[in-house]
């Protein structure tokens, strides 16, 4: 240090901060971050992919029957609703695992309502679903795999075929969690 100088502030440890964005292209890549939260949730969460799998088995019966727009629209607001309950999860139970590793009784007790959440919307899912195949029981008895509805299947499940893929991906090129 030379006399009469102020001294250097140290960096702070940890990664260096990302450059800050402005604009459209902050948004862009706020998009490609939340996709890559949830492609790193459906990698490390076997939930969520049990949760995937089921969205993909729901718009496969979905688009094989002509259900009514309220039908359609009730499935698909589950799904999502089930789906980013289970990124919500993933994103306390890491943070909860960032603050401690130690068994706590709050750690504890912020995960389990976490994933309690998860369960309570799953739950009202499944109810949604029978409720659903109970009222539209004549038309799926009528419809059959060949008239499947391509536009109503097709993008979310190439959503879900993307991000299985991308976790698989994921796994095989990062380490397990945990000790």
């Amino acid at each position: 240090m030379i006399p009469g100088q102020a001294p250097r502030a140290v960096p702070p440890s940890g990664p260096t901060p990302l450059p800050a964005r402005r604009g459209w292209r902050a948004l862009a890549w706020s998009f490609v971050y939340a996709w890559d939260g949830v492609v790193d949730t459906a990698a490390r969460q076997r939930n969520m992919r049990i949760h995937l799998a089921a969205a993909g088995a729901v718009c496969l019966l979905a688009s094989a029957a002509p259900l009514s727009l309220a039908s359609d629209l009730a499935l698909l607001l589950c799904i999502f609703l089930v789906l980013a309950a289970e990124v919500a999860n993933s994103a306390l139970e890491a943070l909860v695992d960032l603050v401690t590793r130690d068994r706590h009784e709050l750690a504890r007790r912020a995960k389990d309502a976490g994933a309690g959440a998860v369960l309570v919307l799953a739950c009202a899912s499944v109810a949604v679903f029978a409720a659903v195949v109970v009222r539209e029981a004549p038309a799926l008895r009528r419809a059959s795999l060949a008239a499947v509805r391509p536009a109503w299947l097709l993008p979310l499940a190439g959503v879900a075929v993307v991000a299985l893929a991308a976790s698989r991906r994921a796994r095989r090129a990062s380490p397990p969690d945990g000790p």
